[in-house]
């Protein structure tokens, strides 16, 4: 079973996707969302942004800003 951050990262990964319907990524935003409000304090926050790091150049900054909005409940746009 993977990680938690894991899981969280790829989500990331797919609510990006251009190629990916708009009502999917908004689930996908939402799946990330829930996940930090769930079990936020658990997660490897460091780790999440090293992994997002992979997915492409600027990953993690545009990663770090989605959890910040989400930590601050800021609107999401999709």
């Amino acid at each position: 079973m993977p990680r938690t951050e894991v899981l969280v990262v790829l989500k990331f990964l797919a609510a990006v996707s251009p190629w990916r319907d708009r009502r999917k990524r908004m689930q996908d935003v939402f799946d990330i969302s829930y996940v930090c409000e769930v079990v936020g304090a658990e997660l490897d926050r460091a780790m999440m942004l090293d992994l997002a790091r992979l997915v492409y150049p600027g990953a993690e900054r545009e990663f770090a800003e989605l959890l910040d909005k989400l930590d601050r409940g800021d609107p999401i746009s999709v």
